[in-house]
């Protein structure tokens, strides 16, 4: 995750990034007023929403608060919900999200790599989208970058629909491993 100076050099270039293509961007893991946050961008630059985890990973309990609520933002590309890092082990966050109206979760994670097999990733990722009835789209990299190109939500649902392979993303220098689950 990114602090400090690194923070404003990535986020900068996370927006300028969203500005220039004209997209919806998620920003990587990054520490914010003591809370470990991703960050939704608009294609105009400007955060949407900040999304702290509710539930942190055992290595960053004590060096950070967890977050209290589970928002969830209303977008042209559907309602969105931001899942923080160790927050899509805990069922309750992504059923939270569900009942406010959540279409599709971003979930992105940067875990200890013992906790981090595909097959746990997997499964869980897999088990959240069942359980409440939403996509899920899985991001196993914590300094990734997930662009969200403008498009409806319908198409939004279509694309998410389809079971993606994972596959590399190169945006503002950092690669995401995707992994999408279809309800």
């Amino acid at each position: 995750h990114f602090d400090g100076a690194d923070l404003r050099r990535h986020l900068s270039r996370c927006v300028r990034y969203a500005r220039e293509h004209r997209v919806h961007l998620v920003s990587g893991l990054f520490v914010h007023e003591g809370n470990l946050c991703l960050c939704l961008l608009g294609p105009d630059g400007q955060a949407l929403c900040r999304q702290p985890a509710l539930h942190l990973s055992l290595p960053l309990r004590g060096a950070l608060r967890p977050g209290e609520r589970a928002e969830v933002v209303h977008t042209e590309l559907g309602n969105l919900f931001l899942c923080v890092d160790a927050d899509i082990y805990h069922p309750q966050v992504l059923r939270t999200a569900a009942l406010k109206g959540a279409d599709a979760v971003l979930s992105v994670q940067c875990l200890d790599p013992a906790e981090e097999t595909p097959e746990r990733v997997l499964c869980t990722v897999w088990n959240a989208a069942q359980s409440n009835n939403v996509y899920v789209a899985n991001f196993a990299a914590g300094g990734a970058v997930v662009l969200l190109l403008l498009i409806s939500h319908r198409q939004l649902l279509s694309l998410v629909h389809q079971i993606f392979q994972p596959f590399q993303l190169g945006l503002c220098g950092f690669p995401a491993e995707i992994a999408a689950r279809k309800t």
